[in-house]
């Protein structure tokens, strides 16, 4: 039984498709560049203003980029078992 408000890809239109994949990959481009635009601004606040060391914060930053990489393929398989 199909939901009123759910939509198969089979039953979209190819310019239906067209759209929502744009606006996907527009919405991954900016929230990428937002994100990608701010960390290396964000270590030289901790340097400059806080005073952190920069060796401790360049193992901070590739800490937490290694973790979101790695966790991706973790996160993915739990997310397809629990919903």
């Amino acid at each position: 039984m199909k939901l009123l408000n759910q939509t198969l890809a089979s039953d979209l239109t190819p310019q239906a498709r067209q759209r929502g994949l744009t606006v996907a990959l527009v919405t991954w481009f900016l929230m990428n560049a937002g994100f990608f635009l701010i960390i290396p601004l964000l270590s030289v606040h901790y340097v400059d203003d806080l005073g952190w060391a920069a060796a401790f914060i360049g193992v901070v930053l590739a800490v937490r980029q290694f973790l979101q990489q790695g966790l991706t393929l973790f996160g993915g398989a739990l997310a397809d078992r629990v919903g």
